[in-house]
């Protein structure tokens, strides 16, 4: 029993490894040619302004701010990704004082925090 457990964290721990490294390639392949999209949007949407054709122009707008989203997706994912491989400290929180602040925070008085601590 002991003997196939090991060998199902090892098996477990070679499926991670391979895990990050096809996720962390597949990331910054995205973010690359994220980039790139973003240069040449930017490209159309001045020569758009420039050729006064405001629709097109608008739709570069929106493809640069799509490409910038999907940017900022890919560096929250290598974030995470990097998060995950440290350790975190567990520790207890005063979730009493926690959810005062918040109440003060957006204005919410009235709200009432019933949970335990």
């Amino acid at each position: 029993m002991n003997q196939q457990l090991q060998h199902e964290i090892t098996e477990h721990e070679r499926f991670d490894q391979r895990f990050k490294s096809f996720s962390s390639t597949v990331a910054h392949d995205i973010k690359g040619r994220s980039e790139r999209f973003w240069g040449y949007a930017e490209l159309d949407c001045r020569s758009a302004e420039q050729a006064a054709l405001p629709k097109l122009s608008a739709w570069g707008d929106e493809l640069v701010n799509s490409v910038v989203k999907v940017g900022k997706i890919v560096d929250a994912l290598l974030l995470l990704a990097k998060v995950r491989q440290q350790d975190v400290a567990v520790s207890r929180l005063e979730m009493g004082a926690i959810v005062g602040r918040s109440r003060k925070t957006f204005g919410r008085p009235d709200c009432e925090y019933t949970g335990s601590n």
